[in-house]
């Protein structure tokens, strides 16, 4: 039997527990607030039962919203059974945008025509789930992606399912509508919440529709994990920390302790395809759909969508296409009147 010691807040937690510690043959979870409160010690526990395995957390939060793991070990010498390994937990952000050589726009109303090309995987979302595989087939685990997009979007989940992932979960709401960059980490990070446990977030860089590279530093800032942004190598992974290379301008060696977040360029590999096995096999998985409802225990819903949303797209401008310009030079001044147009267009001094 294991205990969390969380649940027993009570004046009598004292005698509570040392009465149930005697059964109890797998871990305790001591937080600090008990020895304080109660003067519930290691020892103590300990004394009433010596085969009993600890594992010792400081902090008043889980570790991955802001509390710190002090140590997390099982006294095997003093004859505990170890407590089962957590299994590594993988969340990557999918979001389904247009295929962007089909889309057309509609130049009157300054508006992306979503409906007139069929949805995709962001490009560089392919990269992000293709990272999350790469770690999972080192370290195991499970891989669970999460998109916030109209009920349309099942179709790209699935097809994020046939890449490698095991689970997949779509946000969607009318409530949802509308968010800019802010409401939509907001949410995104209200179903981390919601899930509770994991130990990383993949994102990609930025999204081929909006181009703002935003949401995933934002869900990190959310959920006060640290987060490296632009990786675009991975070259070191254990259930720590990641050791990764940071494209800023210069590349940047940098070490990520986990939990934490990341988010890919294209550099980072190369998205495999999906065989035709394991599209046949998508075709039939279940796709969570959490609405706003599902999420109001741990959000507030009035930061969803628009109303969450303290900046909104006034109007979308697509420049027109430039043509090239042609000029031919005829006749034995043909060299001289080159070399004036290019000095006239100032790429020769």
């Amino acid at each position: 039997m294991g205990l969390d010691l969380r649940i027993h807040k009570k004046p009598e937690a004292k005698e509570v527990f040392l009465g149930l510690i005697k059964q109890a043959d797998i871990w305790v979870e001591n937080l600090v607030w008990l020895e304080e409160r109660y003067g519930i010690t290691d020892e103590m526990c300990l004394e009433v039962n010596p085969k009993l395995g600890i594992v010792h957390v400081s902090g008043y939060g889980h570790p991955k919203f802001g509390g710190e793991v002090e140590k997390s070990q099982n006294r095997e010498n003093m004859g505990g059974t170890k407590m089962p390994e957590k299994e590594f937990h993988i969340v990557v952000f999918i979001k389904p945008v247009p295929d962007m050589e089909k889309v057309k726009f509609d130049t009157e109303r300054g508006v992306v025509d979503r409906g007139s090309a069929p949805l995709e995987i962001n490009p560089f979302d392919l990269n992000a789930l293709e990272a999350a595989v790469q770690i999972k087939e080192k370290l195991g685990g499970e891989i669970t992606v999460v998109s916030m997009a109209p009920p349309a979007a099942e179709r790209v989940l699935k097809d994020a399912i046939a890449r490698g992932a095991d689970r997949a979960i779509l946000l969607s709401d009318k409530r949802f509508a509308g968010a800019d960059t802010l409401a939509t980490s907001y949410t995104l990070a209200s179903a981390i919440r919601k899930l509770e446990n994991f130990d990383l977030i993949i994102c990609g860089e930025k999204t081929v529709d909006g181009d703002t590279g935003q949401v995933g530093p934002e869900v990190a800032e959310h959920l006060a994990i640290p987060h490296v942004a632009y990786a675009s190598e991975i070259k070191e992974v254990s259930k720590e920390r990641l050791l990764l290379v940071s494209e800023l301008g210069i590349p940047y060696l940098v070490e990520l302790k986990l939990p934490g977040l990341i988010t890919v360029t294209k550099d980072v590999n190369k998205p495999r395809l999906p065989t035709l096995k394991d599209k046949l096999k998508a075709r039939k998985a279940k796709i969570e759909i959490w609405t706003a409802d599902n999420l109001s225990d741990v959000a507030d819903v009035n930061r969803f969508g628009f109303f969450g949303s303290p900046t909104q797209v006034v109007k979308c401008l697509v420049p027109p296409m430039k043509k090239r310009k042609g000029q031919i030079f005829k006749g034995k001044d043909a060299v001289d009147k080159l070399v004036e147009a290019l000095e006239k267009e100032g790429i020769l001094g």
